[in-house]
């Protein structure tokens, strides 16, 4: 039974992590050309936004 709950988590935990990297792949990556200073202002910009846990 245990197995079935470590189990579970790693699949939730590989889903959350497929899902930010997908959301970073298609605010950052595909939104501007190369590494610069808009990418950088982006990324601050979204995780200022995050409200406080």
């Amino acid at each position: 039974m245990v197995v079935y709950f470590v189990l579970g988590g790693l699949l939730a935990l590989a889903a959350v992590v497929a899902a930010n990297w997908y959301v970073w792949r298609r605010l950052f990556r595909d939104t501007t050309d190369g590494q610069g200073w808009v990418r950088r202002a982006g990324a601050v910009l979204i995780a200022g936004a995050q409200p406080p846990a």
